[in-house]
C-alpha cells in the first residue's frame, strides 16, 4: 500500500484553489444578471427627462407609466423636466428604439431616445397582434437610460435584444431589477 505525504504548502495551495473556484461558481449563480450591467452610471439616483415631441397623449402617458414601473422597483427616480436635455423623440428610424448615451468620466451626462414611428408600432396601450408593443419598447429603452445592456441570453428579460409583435408584459423582470439595483 502506497502512502502519500503532502506538505503543508501543497495542502494550503489546494485549499486556496478550491475556495477560489467555489467563490466564482457561487458568484456566477447568484448574479445571473451581471451581463446586463455597464461601468457607466448617473451621478445621482434622480434622472431628469423630457418628452420632446411627436408622441400622442397615450404614448406620452406610457413613457411616464413605464418610468414609474422602474421607479417602484429600482432605486432610481425619473422626473419630468422640460429643460433637462435628456429627450424622448418619435421619428422614422431603422430600429424599434434607439438610446444614445453621452458620458464623461464614466458618468452619464446626456441621454436621447428615439422610438420608431412606423405603422407597425402601436399608438396606444393595446397593440394589435401584428404591431410592436409601444409600452414594451419604452420600458426596454428606460432600462438603457439606467445603463443596462441588451440581454442576448434570457428571452424573458425585458432587456432581451429583440421584441416580438403583440401585447407583451412591459414590466421589468427580476434580473432587470437586480441589475438596476446593483448599479444604483
Amino acid at each position: 500500500m502506497k502512502r502519500y505525504f503532502y506538505s503543508f504548502p501543497v495542502l494550503f495551495g489546494l485549499l486556496a484553489i478550491g475556495i477560489f473556484l467555489n467563490f466564482f461558481a457561487v458568484t456566477e449563480a447568484k448574479a445571473g444578471w451581471n451581463h446586463l450591467v455597464s461601468s457607466m452610471r448617473w451621478s445621482s439616483n434622480t434622472i431628469n427627462y423630457d418628452i420632446a415631441g411627436g408622441f400622442n397623449t397615450a404614448q406620452e402617458n406610457m413613457i411616464t407609466d413605464h418610468n414609474n414601473s422602474w421607479d417602484r422597483q429600482c432605486t432610481v427616480n425619473f422626473d419630468s423636466d422640460w429643460y433637462s436635455g435628456n429627450d424622448w423623440w418619435i421619428e422614422g428610424i431603422d430600429s424599434l428604439g434607439r438610446t444614445t448615451i453621452s458620458h464623461q468620466n464614466n458618468k452619464i451626462v446626456k441621454v436621447t431616445t428615439r422610438i420608431d414611428n412606423s405603422s407597425d408600432v402601436s399608438k396606444n396601450y393595446t397593440p394589435a397582434s401584428d404591431e410592436y408593443d409601444f409600452a414594451y419598447i419604452v420600458a426596454h429603452e428606460w432600462g438603457h437610460w439606467m445603463r443596462l445592456n441588451d440581454d442576448r441570453t434570457h428571452t424573458s428579460s425585458l432587456m432581451y435584444e429583440t421584441a416580438k409583435k403583440g401585447n407583451l408584459n412591459a414590466a421589468p423582470r427580476s434580473e432587470d431589477i437586480e441589475a438596476c439595483n446593483y448599479l444604483y
